[in-house]
């Protein structure tokens, strides 16, 4: 069982007007403490035209990093911080689904990459990365949304190739033209063919 997580505070939205599929924004943050330190993480929820939300978390350190959303916790600090992360964004998919009971959501488990930085050094170095197939973050994300979740609100869709989920709600009417919209979207915005 996963520990209850952690507070998380909603910081707002942004609002996208670039012409694309992408509308809005909003963002959590939340600290999860190991030993007398305290780590930040920052959730994004990136709300598609069609009413789908992608969901992505990462250490807020690295914040302005192109590979922010790869970046883990480090795996030393144990079951229980791990646990504390990964069920305090669950609780923001659960706080977000409530908002938006019509949304369907998707996740991207990134590949895995861990920065090591060199002695002497101002650089760092990226090591022990995974690849794009059945990533640590997309068997996590598959696990919670098949055990914790309820499949009986979402229909499951899956492309193990790119580690991608996507839970399509039940409640939207015209179900096969919907999943078609959210395949398109996910193919014109993160490379993902089929689902």
């Amino acid at each position: 069982m996963l520990d209850s997580g952690v507070k998380f505070t909603a910081l707002g939205t942004d609002g996208i007007d670039c012409g694309g599929d992408l509308e809005l924004k909003y963002h959590f943050t939340f600290k999860v403490k190991y030993k007398d330190t305290f780590e930040k993480y920052t959730v994004d929820f990136l709300k598609y035209k069609n009413n789908i939300f992608v969901g992505k978390y990462y250490p807020t350190r690295y914040s302005l990093d192109k590979d922010r959303f790869a970046f883990v916790f480090d795996d030393s600090r144990g079951v229980i911080y791990t646990a504390k992360v990964l069920r305090t964004v669950q609780n923001i998919f659960l706080h977000m689904h409530k908002k938006h009971p019509n949304a369907s959501f998707a996740f991207i488990g990134e590949p895995k990459k861990v920065k090591i930085a060199p002695k002497k050094s101002k650089g760092y170095i990226i090591s022990r990365e995974e690849g794009q197939e059945r990533t640590k973050r997309f068997e996590l994300y598959r696990k919670i949304c098949l055990r914790d979740i309820g499949i009986e609100s979402f229909t499951l869709l899956e492309n193990t190739k790119k580690s991608a989920i996507i839970l399509v709600n039940n409640e939207v009417e015209d179900i096969s033209n919907y999943k078609a919209n959210i395949i398109d979207m996910m193919e014109r915005n993160y490379n993902i063919l089929e689902l």
